[in-house]
């Protein structure tokens, strides 16, 4: 039993470390998609460590689309 909860966690922070990796990798559309569909999420009731990321998320689409009504005018 404690060795599958050790190799789970190990899975867990190398899926993590993968997704990093990927995050780290998007560039032009492809990176403001994911801000885009990251943005969407909604912030739980109890402050949690992702809120700054969804904070940022939301600022980058606020942004994005500030920028989007202002040339479409």
């Amino acid at each position: 039993m404690i060795q599958t909860l050790h190799i789970l966690v190990q899975a867990q922070e190398a899926e993590a470390q993968h997704l990093l990796k990927l995050i780290n990798e998007l560039e032009g559309d492809s990176l403001y998609a994911f801000i885009d569909h990251l943005a969407r999420l909604q912030r739980t009731a109890t402050p949690t460590a992702h809120d700054d990321i969804l904070g940022v998320a939301q600022n980058v689409k606020g942004i994005m689309d500030t920028i989007e009504n202002f040339y479409s005018t």
